[in-house]
């Protein structure tokens, strides 16, 4: 059942490579707050800081994306978003622990913040693009319980994961997880090109009505 619902453009790598970055990145994700306040020895408040300045920065990308998001190869800025959500959060891992490894920690969190609308909103909008309005459904169903499951997986090891190296180092792991899926992209020609490929699949669509 699964490789028939991918058997279509949205190849497996695309699906692995998702799992591989939702593995490595949620667990670090999930310790913001303990990052906060545990390393960089800041308050509840400052905590609260942080996550509104992410989100700000979501806001930002996703603003971006709605001004100017018709782009002809969308996996490009998919790719690029994975070294500038895997870099800021690795570096974060490094900074000291100090107010002024907190002003930096900030810092790199309104770039995370900026990059990650780009994997959730062009992701979405070339998988809907992929399947016939009828297989689509089913198509999400499968894609956003494979994603989901990496998640919690990632996350029952990072609390004593945390405990042994450190949530520095866990940030560190992430960081170079993400990145790393952003290599991988860039070596597959299956994945770079996947949109690229799926315009030519659409433009044929579009033109068979005519003939």
């Amino acid at each position: 059942m699964l490789i028939d619902l991918l058997s279509g453009l949205f190849d497996l790598s695309q699906l692995l490579i998702g799992a591989v970055f939702t593995l490595t990145y949620m667990p670090a994700a999930s310790m913001y707050p303990l990052m906060t306040m545990k390393y960089f020895q800041g308050t509840v408040s400052q905590a609260g800081l942080i996550e509104a300045i992410y989100s700000t920065g979501m806001l930002i990308g996703g603003t971006i994306i709605g001004l100017f998001g018709k782009w002809q190869d969308r996996m490009k800025p998919v790719i690029i978003a994975f070294f500038l959500v895997g870099i800021p959060t690795g570096i974060s891992g490094i900074l000291p622990g100090n107010q002024t490894g907190f002003l930096w920690f900030a810092a790199l969190n309104i770039i995370e913040g900026i990059a990650t609308p780009f994997f959730t909103t062009l992701l979405m909008a070339m998988i809907q693009q992929s399947y016939p309005a009828e297989e689509l459904g089913r198509i999400l169903g499968v894609l956003n319980s494979f994603l989901n499951l990496a998640g919690p997986i990632g996350l029952i090891f990072a609390g004593p994961l945390a405990d042994v190296i450190g949530i520095e180092r866990l940030f560190v792991i992430a960081g170079i997880g993400a990145a790393i899926c952003g290599v991988v992209a860039v070596l597959m020609p299956i994945t770079r090109q996947y949109d690229i490929r799926l315009h030519q699949k659409l433009a044929k669509l579009t033109e068979r009505p005519d003939k």
